[in-house]
C-alpha cells in the first residue's frame, strides 16, 4: 500500500531540488526525492548488514566461547 506524505522544505532547498531533478531528467521533484530515499535506504541496509557480519566474526571466536562457557 502506498502512502502519501507531506514534506516541508526551505525555499532555497526546494529550488535546488527542482533544478537538480530537472537536470537529472526526473519527471518531477517527487520522483527525484523517491529515488534519493531508495538509494539512502539501500546504502544504510548494506552498511547494517556489513556491520552485523563484522560483529558476528568477533562473537563467534573460540576464545570467547571458552571464556563464557561457565555461564551456560
Amino acid at each position: 500500500m502506498d502512502r502519501q506524505i507531506s514534506l516541508k522544505l526551505s525555499d532555497e532547498m526546494l529550488e535546488k531540488a527542482k533544478k537538480i531533478s530537472k537536470l537529472k531528467g526526473y519527471y518531477n521533484i517527487q520522483e527525484f526525492i523517491q529515488e534519493m530515499l531508495r538509494e539512502k535506504l539501500s546504502e544504510d541496509e548494506d552498511l547494517f548488514k556489513a556491520s552485523m557480519q563484522s560483529l558476528a566474526k568477533d562473537w563467534e571466536s573460540v576464545e570467547d566461547e571458552k571464556a563464557w562457557s561457565h555461564l551456560q
